[in-house]
């Protein structure tokens, strides 16, 4: 049931027919060999990745194969958070990691399975800006509140603000003296935690 071939190209098991035709003085003569050419092994080495910010371009692996596989098997990356599950999806929350890269017996029909070992690589949490005021206000005192502009988060979260005049803590800035106003944004799983420091004096009025 097999197909006839001119000659012996890629894994598989073959069955050469070698025949003599009859001669004056020989009978006919024939012979059957069987060739098995098995599947090659590729080696896979020297895989690295640089991690990255959340928010940034996904770095992509790199990895060293003997040069006569290289345009010849299909390889996938995949990735893991545990060493155990693995999945071809690139991950994008902050985080610890691991990557392999892993060639296919179903996709080859010519090479065995193989697999690299596993590199570690972290997606680290992105740091968070506090926009909207300046580093130092002066005012004079004219017994209204000094009102601060509003400030925002680069990632969009929350910003809480303390007021203090010296060691304690105030509601508002109204009398003469000075203020330091701490802005801070919570970590979260993808982001740091953020702090910014304005400084306000209230000069006594005349």
């Amino acid at each position: 049931d097999g197909q006839i071939v001119n000659q012996i190209v890629g894994a598989g098991t073959y069955t050469v027919t070698v025949k003599l035709p009859e001669s004056t003085n020989y009978n006919a003569a024939e012979v059957e060999v069987t060739v098995t050419i098995q599947k090659a092994t590729v080696t896979i080495s020297d895989l690295k990745i640089e991690g990255w910010i959340y928010g940034a371009n996904a770095n992509k692996p790199t990895f060293e194969i003997e040069e006569s596989f290289a345009n010849e098997v299909t390889y996938v990356f995949e990735y893991s958070t545990d060493g155990e599950a693995w999945s071809a999806t690139v991950p994008q929350n902050a985080g610890n990691y691991w990557v392999k890269v892993r060639v296919t017996a179903e996709e080859t029909s010519n090479y065995n399975a193989a697999e690299s070992a596993s590199v570690a690589f972290t997606i680290a949490q992105a740091p968070v800006t506090i926009d909207g005021v300046a580093d130092r206000y002066t005012s004079t005192y004219n017994g209204e509140d000094f009102t601060l502009p509003s400030v925002s988060a680069s990632n969009g979260e929350t910003v809480n603000m303390v007021i203090k005049k010296g060691d304690a803590i105030v509601s508002s800035i109204q009398n003469a003296g000075d203020y330091t106003v701490t802005y801070t944004v919570a970590e979260s799983a993808n982001y740091l935690e953020a702090t910014r420091t304005v400084t306000v004096t209230v000069q006594k009025a005349n």
